[in-house]
């Protein structure tokens, strides 16, 4: 039940790549799956700005129970999803791998849209929307099969074109910043 929403898939993957990094931290090992800790990243940025935007425009449409304490908010929504990606670009050095975390995050995005669509909606009969019931976000009842494909396919849109531009600024705008300062 706790995997319906988007935001604990992200704080599931945090807790892993957390993990891997502070065993890279203390010596215990090497490396971390580049594609995991990119796909990271992504969520993080997806999560926050999903998640605020749709807030802002009415925190009922993302807390079917009302909004959280702040200091859950700020940190479920926003601190925890920059400190990770502050470890991930700055310090670990993430955009390592281009295919094999984009198709990761396909893999992750995909599994979340039919979890929610096939296992999560239609075994819930909250909240109730204009159209349907069960989803996790209440927007998402609102939407026809229509509407919210057009969603899932504009996050995966702006999660694709993420990946790829971060991926290009640390393969070659960073290179060329780091040689034009020497």
């Amino acid at each position: 039940a706790q995997f319906k929403f988007l935001t604990n898939w992200n704080l599931t993957l945090n807790v892993i790549v957390s993990f891997q990094l502070w065993k890279i931290a203390k010596g215990y090992s090497k490396e971390i799956a580049d594609s995991i800790l990119n796909v990271a990243v992504i969520l993080n940025f997806i999560v926050v700005f999903f998640y605020w935007r749709l807030y802002f425009q009415d925190p009922l449409s993302v807390n079917m129970n009302g909004p959280n304490e702040w200091f859950m908010e700020y940190y479920l929504h926003a601190l925890g999803p920059t400190l990770m990606v502050i470890d991930a670009l700055f310090i670990h050095g993430s955009f390592n791998t281009f295919s094999k975390g984009l198709k990761f995050l396909f893999l992750l995005f995909s599994s979340y849209i039919l979890w929610v669509e096939f296992i999560v909606a239609p075994y819930s009969s909250r909240p109730q929307g204009t159209v349907t019931q069960g989803f996790p976000y209440p927007f998402l009842n609102d939407l026809t099969i229509y509407g919210r494909t057009g969603f899932y396919l504009s996050v995966v849109f702006i999660g694709c074109t993420l990946y790829m531009a971060l991926f290009f600024i640390k393969k070659y705008a960073l290179p060329y910043m780091r040689q034009a300062k020497s």
